[in-house]
């Protein structure tokens, strides 16, 4: 029978790698469903959309059928700083029939909220493994799915397909349907299956976008949406403070300050980071990037009214960076 003595009313769950984030929340679900279904016991929610006193609200319900229910809230780094601390309020008292998950990238250790979670619950830091440790962890992820490799082969894996978990393990489920009855992983294996799909960082798109090079950037899109799963809200929120950020820059230089210590100390960057904005600033006029950050509202816009935003947002890039 399931002890639930050690189980906890509140977990943050943090990693900057999607795959370990699901990997926990799941060990989570398992456990809470050896007490019963959490079939009408479970409310999800995402932050950036989420009311929060809604999510207060479900954490305060009483289980049915079951001794506990699960809310879980997802994008926590989205949040701000009311509903943070609406849920840091929560925390103080949770209910003891409820275990609420709070997922995200990154909690500031210094926050009410993460504070809470430590007197009254668990927090689970997964960090994502070194270049040194990710053959291992390969090795350990083929075994999950009854297949065996070495360490050489699992090399070869991460060369083709890349260092993101969530990639390598869709990889894995690939090679186990070409293998079909087989169980040991050969390189020729993964060279017949996996495509050279190395994950494409976001910041490798945005210096495209800002080298005005739109062709680049828009294979590189592809590559971030199709294969590493990527968001277009997400990516125009990052384009959106470049663009702010190179405007910035745009504005000193018309003003005659090139100085990358005055950018710097502006927008508390580093210097390297203060240089390379100036040098993507050269290549646009103040104009151009006005009219550029007033247009990518067109692009977040389409993503509550239906539009396909992905198109959206291809036309923006060829209309502003070409």
């Amino acid at each position: 029978m399931a002890n639930s003595n050690d189980l906890k009313p509140l977990y943050l769950i943090l990693s900057d790698q999607l795959f370990l984030r699901t990997q926990a929340v799941d060990r989570l679900r398992v456990r809470l469903e050896e007490f019963g279904p959490l079939d009408f016991n479970l409310s999800q929610y995402e932050a950036e959309r989420a009311n929060f006193q809604e999510v207060v609200d479900a954490c305060n319900v009483l289980p049915f059928a079951t001794p506990f229910r699960l809310v879980i809230v997802s994008g926590i780094e989205k949040m701000n700083t009311l509903d943070s601390a609406l849920l840091a309020d929560y925390a103080q008292n949770p209910s003891p029939t409820t275990v609420l998950a709070l997922v995200g990238e990154t909690c500031a250790k210094s926050s009410k909220l993460y504070k809470a979670v430590v007197q009254n619950g668990t927090v689970l830091d997964r960090k994502a493994p070194t270049k040194k440790e990710l053959p291992s962890t390969v090795v350990a992820l083929a075994r999950q799915q009854g297949l065996s490799m070495t360490p050489v082969v699992a090399q070869a894996l991460i060369n083709a397909a890349g260092e993101n978990l969530s990639v390598l393990s869709l990889s894995l489920e690939k090679i186990k349907a070409y293998l079909g009855s087989r169980k040991k992983v050969e390189v020729a294996d993964v060279g017949a299956v996996i495509a050279q799909t190395a994950e494409v960082r976001v910041w490798d798109f945005i210096g495209a976008l800002f080298n005005r090079n739109a062709k680049e950037a828009l294979l590189l899109l592809n590559n971030l949406i199709e294969v590493q799963g990527e968001h277009i809200s997400r990516l125009s929120s990052l384009v959106t403070r470049q663009l702010r950020e190179c405007l910035s820059a745009c504005v000193l230089i018309d003003r005659g300050d090139k100085s990358a210590s005055t950018l710097a100390a502006t927008l508390k960057k580093q210097a390297w980071q203060a240089q390379a904005l100036q040098r993507q600033a050269q290549k646009f006029s103040t104009r151009e990037l006005r009219e550029a950050l007033v247009d990518l509202a067109q692009v977040q816009y389409a993503s509550r009214t239906g539009f396909d935003e992905r198109l959206v947002f291809e036309k923006w890039i060829l209309e502003h960076f070409a």
